[in-house]
């Protein structure tokens, strides 16, 4: 178990690294441009409809399922599910496609109404070509969850890393041939990749071989599959019309943004995914098999130290969200203006990475408890938090309201979870003392004149750190929590 978990983690690292870099290329090539907008679109665009039918839910009905079929002795059964879950989702991904195709010039003018003629037709070319690559892409997903479902881990991991540099090199070639269309074949190459090795894999694994299929064992994998998808189908419909909203709203503010946020979230996501990952395996790990009032005080116990690590880093970087921008991203086509519009959106979305990280490990809890209905409320209420900050706030503080957006839904469901599971203000009180610290960093730091560029990001941080160890031990519990990690972190254990 230990050396998958390795295996899916560095895969996922290296994945996250050449992402970084594919994203610091487009960066550099075409800013926050109208083909960068007319891209980021079109991605939304494809990727909402499709993330009805993928991710959490179809990994929460096939593993399990392919688990059982295995369990159960029989080859050709497990054979027989694996092929009628691939003919059945391949179809529907084809006739996906071919909608998306015909439709595209209406999906794109709902989720960017003031798109101009020429980003319009971009955009709209953007996404016929990437709906080519809708099956292969969620023949791909389902594979890896066969896979993974019989013991595999490869094709999961290596996945992201494939996209990445078929993205890159479609986007070396877009930019020095002047041809934008090209953007796009990289997805559709990356898919086809992806789809030949997992056919390879799958076949290796006995999973894709002849096998009858009568029409009643058809109807009770169906049967079975929406089953386990029925209960969690309605978690992507709200999370996707966020996000429709989101680009939706974005497009209304200013030229760019909708590129904007994409850039802004690589870093936040960035920074949540390096702490906030291995915090979510001990929950997964610490939780297994607790009893509810254990699994309370687990919870209690891993939250108090991620919020030491993402307070500090929540402050920081909403100070100096405009140095790590221009840090990151500012060369090439990436100018002033989207450097500006991109700091604005990362500063709002990163003041509340610390209650981001939290509800996330609340859901694993609740789901842990087998508390899903109590889940999916907290995140329906969040939701809704989320589009109107969007729909209203915007009107007033433009596009740093869409990473407002992503902290309301934070904190209303990190605060919800926290009534949960009934955690009085004494127990809460560590993290409390946490935001308060953050708010006094930032009005401290705001105040001061810091160096521009790399010189002043470093300081900023030394800083920081000077801050933040007098904040933390000032707070008697907060101390011993901190001592403690740092001990076992010293004697080489986990959390």
């Amino acid at each position: 178990m230990r050396r998958k978990i390795v295996a899916l983690m560095s895969g996922g690292l290296i994945g996250k690294i050449v992402g970084v870099g594919r994203e610091l290329l487009v960066a550099s090539l075409y800013g926050t441009g109208p083909v960068a907008s007319a891209y980021r679109l079109a991605q939304a665009a494809l990727f909402i409809p499709i993330n009805f039918f993928t991710a959490d839910v179809l990994n929460a009905a096939v593993i399990p399922l392919q688990r059982q079929y295995q369990g159960s002795g029989d080859k050709d059964a497990e054979a027989r599910f694996a092929t009628i879950v691939l003919m059945g989702f391949g179809l529907f991904g084809l006739l996906l496609g071919l909608l998306m195709v015909c439709f595209a010039s209406d999906l794109v003018r709902v989720l960017a109404p003031t798109f101009n003629a020429p980003t319009h037709a971009c955009a709209t070319m953007f996404l016929q070509i990437l709906s080519l690559g809708a099956p292969l892409y969620i023949l791909a997903g389902l594979m890896s969850y066969l896979e993974m479902g019989a013991g595999g881990h490869s094709l999961t991991s290596a996945r992201a890393t494939v996209q990445s540099v078929g993205l890159i090199a479609s986007t070396c070639a877009a930019y020095y041939l002047g041809q934008s269309a090209l953007l796009a074949t990289g997805f559709v190459l990356a898919q086809i990749v992806c789809c030949v090795w997992g056919w390879r894999r799958l076949t290796a694994l006995g999973l894709i071989r002849r096998t009858s299929i009568r029409s009643d064992q058809v109807k009770e994998v169906v049967r079975r599959v929406l089953r386990l998808m029925r209960p969690l189908i309605l978690l992507p419909i709200l999370m996707q019309g966020n996000f429709a909203v989101e680009r939706i709203v974005a497009t209304q503010l200013a030229d760019g943004a909708v590129a904007a946020i994409d850039y802004a979230r690589l870093v936040s996501d960035t920074v949540n995914i390096l702490i906030t990952v291995p915090f979510a395996l001990a929950v997964l790990s610490e939780l297994a098999g607790k009893s509810a009032d254990e699994i309370r005080r687990a919870l209690l116990g891993i939250a108090v130290p991620l919020t030491l690590l993402t307070v500090p880093a929540s402050g920081f970087l909403y100070v100096h969200a405009h140095d790590v921008v221009a840090l990151m991203y500012g060369r090439g086509a990436f100018g002033e203006r989207s450097i500006l519009l991109t700091s604005a959106i990362l500063s709002t979305m990163s003041i509340g990475l610390w209650a981001q990280a939290l509800g996330y490990i609340a859901q694993k809890a609740l789901a842990a408890q087998l508390r899903n209905r109590t889940a999916v409320a907290f995140m329906m209420i969040s939701l809704a938090v989320s589009v109107a900050i969007n729909l209203v706030v915007s009107r007033w503080i433009g596009v740093a309201a869409i990473g407002l957006a992503v902290t309301g839904y934070g904190v209303v469901n990190s605060v919800m979870a926290a009534r949960a599971f009934g955690y009085s203000f004494k127990e809460l009180s560590p993290i409390g003392w946490m935001i308060a610290g953050e708010i006094a960093y930032i009005a401290l730091a705001a105040a001061i004149d810091w160096p521009s560029g790399l010189k002043g990001l470093v300081i900023a941080a030394v800083a920081s750190g000077i801050f933040w160890i007098v904040w933390i031990g000032a707070n008697s519990r907060l101390r011993r929590t901190m001592l403690g990690y740092m001990k076992t972190r010293v004697q080489g254990r986990t959390i």
